[in-house]
């Protein structure tokens, strides 16, 4: 499986990438979007785009659709940031792995998933592949494959607790209406979870 590596060249995926290719494994590397999008016209055989959280994702979706390159992009983090993950998947990153910062640690993740498939694998498998080795090397209490809605509620709820259950407050951080957010309480309550109630606390099933 070939991986492209998208990110700034003092990144730890820029650098996990170079010693990834000393090894020998299928792994390039482009800085930004224009590169990464000219590396897959000239039809380098990529099968999966890895880009940090904080690089321009939704630009290079957009980019990948308009051109029809059928090629899943998966967004990486090495600080473990909840709210980075929410804003890549929503962006169109098909899934975001946490990763170490140490390079080394990271081009053994890349050689072992680029050398243990062939160049046919499609774009489902590329990213299981990925998320699936990433997992065995995360770091301690990282958030590995989760769902954007498994995302959100914790940063929605971690953000209540943090406020003391102070609904208008916690909105305002989140960047959502008040109503929405007691939505979405009300779902969480509905699936059995500890709401954190005003003034600090939890209270299982209230909104």
């Amino acid at each position: 499986m070939r991986i492209l590596i998208v990110g700034a060249p003092n990144s730890p995926c820029a650098a996990a990438a170079i010693l990834a290719m000393e090894k020998g494994a299928p792994v390039f590397h482009a800085k930004d979007r224009e590169q990464a999008i000219g590396m897959l016209r000239a039809d380098f055989g990529i099968n999966v785009l890895l880009a940090e959280v904080g690089s321009s994702i939704r630009e290079i979706v957009l980019q990948l659709e308009a051109e029809r390159f059928l090629v899943p992009l998966v967004a990486y983090d090495t600080r473990n940031d909840v709210r980075a993950a929410i804003t890549a998947m929503r962006a169109g990153a098909k899934e975001c792995i946490s990763v170490p910062p140490d390079p080394e640690i990271v081009a053994a993740m890349l050689v072992a998933v680029a050398d243990g498939t062939s160049d046919r694998v499609d774009g489902e498998e590329a990213v299981a592949l990925m998320v699936e080795v990433a997992e065995q090397v995360k770091p301690s209490g990282a958030v590995a494959r989760r769902t954007l809605a498994e995302v959100e509620r914790d940063l929605i709820l971690e953000t209540l607790r943090h406020c003391l259950g102070n609904r208008t407050h916690a909105a305002q951080i989140l960047g959502i209406s008040v109503r929405t957010l007691r939505n979405k309480l009300q779902e969480y309550a509905a699936a059995g979870l500890a709401v954190p109630r005003p003034f600090g606390g939890d209270l299982p099933g209230a909104a």
